[in-house]
């Protein structure tokens, strides 16, 4: 149940029984001396709730029976010393941050599973490739190139991550709370059908240099680029409707690039940010261009 060994288990080695199906919130969180959970294979574990091995900073080995459909929030959070995961077939919802991100050697789902699938850089996706959940495995490559598949970048699914670029497909139309938060990206595209920046999107991305929003955005929302102390350069076009007051709070360096009389220009005024007011182009010699086009039987 909730809390059952939470900060008092001195075990190394724990077997879990057979007809065990639930395992509660934090039932077994801080137990430091934790090493090994052994499932018998024909459990009939199905639920692992919230933070329930949340900070069991020795343990290394657990394996996932077929049955188990839920892994809750925060589970294994701040186990550092998991190196190899897989997910078996029936799970159906893995819970936000349920892995300390990006410090496994290797993460995997079950290619039968009909909800997740993973790449070879153990990022988690749903079946069709359209949603991007989670990035655990501990990835190398400085620079990831997503599927064009994909239309969502899941909340935290890259949060903390090492990764330097993304290059997100023009299908990408969603970049959700916290999605890129704390990582290490400095080279970033936002691609044209984003509409909005959600809370904290890419807050606290200390190596982030420069970004230019597409014209698609409407809103910036709160904590956006919070703490981005080296950003320098934002251009944000005047579709954008809205700004957050906090969305660029603490970015030191940063130097707003808009357009006169715009939401972007308002907001940099009101906040005492540096801005450059962006000349429209001449689009005299396309607009002519286009009118010989029309006329064209």
């Amino acid at each position: 149940s909730e809390g059952a060994f939470s900060g008092h288990c001195t075990f190394k080695n724990i077997v879990l029984s057979e007809s065990l199906e639930y395992i509660g919130v934090q039932a077994f969180s801080q137990c430091y001396h934790l090493e090994k959970i052994t499932v018998p294979q024909n459990s009939q574990l199905k639920h692992i709730d919230d933070a329930a091995f949340y900070d069991c900073n020795n343990l290394e080995d657990i394996a996932f029976p077929e049955g188990v459909e839920r892994i809750g929030i925060n589970v294994f959070l701040s186990c550092e010393t998991l190196k190899n995961i897989n997910m078996p077939s029936t799970v159906k919802d893995i819970g936000l941050t349920a892995f300390e991100p990006n410090t496994l050697i290797s993460f995997s789902v079950d290619f039968r599973n009909p909800y997740y699938c993973t790449d070879e850089n153990g990022i988690l996706y749903s079946r069709d490739k359209r949603t991007v959940f989670a990035s655990y495995q501990k990835i190398t490559d400085e620079e990831i190139v997503l599927p064009d598949t994909v239309k969502k970048i899941g909340a935290q699914a890259f949060v903390t991550s090492p990764v330097k670029k993304f290059v997100l497909p023009d299908s990408v139309r969603e970049i959700s709370f916290e999605a890129f938060g704390e990582s290490a990206v400095e080279n970033i595209n936002i691609p044209y059908g984003v509409e909005r920046i959600n809370d904290y999107a890419f807050h606290y991305c200390a190596s982030l240099k420069e970004i230019e929003i597409p014209k698609s955005v409407q809103f910036i929302d709160s904590m956006a680029f919070d703490s981005c102390h080296v950003l320098k350069k934002v251009v944000i076009p005047e579709e954008v409707k809205y700004i957050a007051g906090d969305a660029f709070t603490d970015c030191d360096a940063l130097t707003i690039y808009c357009y006169e009389d715009t939401t972007a220009c308002y907001y940099a005024t009101e906040n005492d940010i540096p801005y450059v007011i962006l000349e429209y182009p001449d689009m005299s010699e396309l607009d002519a261009l286009l009118y010989k086009y029309n006329q064209l039987d």
